[in-house]
């Protein structure tokens, strides 16, 4: 058996890093951050303390990670959600978010719990300031184009229903009207006004 290339060595760690991270989001959203150990991560993902350490300092240093990668992931789908029509765009964005809510509960779940915990989270305190400036000014551009009044500060009751939205479809799960709320929003802000 010949040894293994340097590419072939940078897949398997690659490989080894993401199944340790998708291991600590299944956790982390199912126990929660503070409740989950090390131990139960490199469990879930088959691999020993000393492995995932060779990986990760901490698991501060992971959070960070399975979040920054998360972040990278939306703003690339972002990006192919925009259209020249302000109404499409926003559109595309409703439908996306609630397809993420319905698709990565754990990641969700997780981010809202951090949400409530930003003085133990500095990054991610530091982190919701920019993204979601950023995101209130994308939003209130395509709705001025819309032309609501008050674009900026529709844009930040945009973001603020859609928080609820999520923390009230985790919490309700199946007998949350998700259906019913897409389309509401869609009705409400994806036509010029």
């Amino acid at each position: 058996m010949s040894p293994k290339t340097t590419i072939q060595n940078e897949e398997i760690r690659q490989k080894s890093k993401s199944n340790i991270m998708q291991a600590a989001l299944q956790e982390f959203g199912s126990h929660g951050f503070e409740s989950t150990s090390i131990a139960q991560i490199a469990k879930r993902a088959g691999v020993s303390k000393g492995l995932l350490y060779n990986y990760f300092d901490s698991k501060d240093q992971l959070l960070q990670a399975i979040i920054m990668q998360a972040i990278e992931e939306s703003e690339q789908k972002l990006g192919s959600l925009i259209s020249d029509d302000s109404g499409q765009t926003i559109e595309n964005i409703i439908r996306w978010t609630f397809k993420e809510f319905r698709e990565n509960t754990e990641y969700w779940r997780l981010y809202t719990e951090l949400s409530f915990k930003l003085s133990k989270h500095t990054f991610m305190h530091d982190m919701a300031l920019v993204k979601g400036k950023e995101f209130v000014d994308f939003l209130a551009m395509h709705l001025e184009n819309l032309g609501f009044a008050n674009a900026e500060q529709e844009a930040r009751v945009f973001a603020a229903v859609m928080d609820g939205i999520a923390i009230h479809a985790l919490t309700l799960g199946e007998d949350y009207p998700m259906d019913e709320m897409q389309e509401f929003l869609i009705k409400k802000y994806c036509k010029k006004s």
